[in-house]
């Protein structure tokens, strides 16, 4: 499931688009990287529709994230990623053009504060005032029993999960308000809908 938020300078438009589909499974493999990458490629209207924009992918380093960041770079987009995978967010920075098309800055989005400050370093390090577009992929999920989980795996996830997302969010919307535009993109995996065992959704 995505949840899709674009801003204008005087509305909020929410589109809410559901997809069941096996490629929500975290880690993607290979075989279901080069897919998502397909299909994102299928649904774009014209091949350079990022051109000029400076983006955020958050959970970047790896699995969907890497996929959405490689297919905006793809397009002509400026991206930075904000991981806790450092050394992966790093490789894939170096890899597809670091410092100058994507920039990597580590941050725990459980931290409020660590979000703001990361997401306004990164911005200054891009030369740029407002992130145009913001994907919301990092994630935290409990592999265990639900009967096992404890406190502090409950926690994270929610710590991660809803309030970091919002603290993301948080971050950008009054740099894309001032701008008159912009793009929130936030995802949630198929797990939210389905049961697996040993997952806790």
């Amino acid at each position: 499931m995505s949840i899709s938020i674009f801003i204008d300078k005087d509305n909020y438009h929410t589109l809410l688009l559901t997809h069941l589909s096996p490629l929500t499974r975290y880690p993607m493999s290979a075989a279901e990287s080069a897919l998502m990458t397909t299909l994102l490629e299928d649904y774009s209207t014209e091949s350079r529709r990022f051109r000029g924009l400076v983006c955020a992918v958050t959970g970047g380093s790896t699995g969907i994230g890497n996929g959405c960041v490689r297919q905006i770079v793809s397009e002509g987009g400026r991206v930075a990623i904000f991981d806790i995978l450092d050394s992966e967010g790093e490789a894939l920075a170096k890899e597809l053009g670091e410092n100058s098309v994507v920039f990597f800055t580590h941050c725990d989005i459980s931290s409020e504060d660590g979000v703001a400050e990361a997401f306004t370093s990164t911005l200054q390090r891009m030369g740029a005032i407002a992130f145009d577009v913001l994907i919301c992929m990092a994630a935290n999920f409990i592999y265990r029993e639900v009967h096992l989980a404890t406190h502090a795996d409950w926690d994270r996830a929610l710590n991660v999960n809803i309030k970091g997302t919002a603290s993301c969010v948080k971050a950008v919307i009054p740099g894309m308000r001032n701008k008159g535009k912009g793009a929130v993109v936030l995802t949630s995996s198929i797990t939210g809908t389905l049961a697996f065992p040993g997952f806790v959704p």
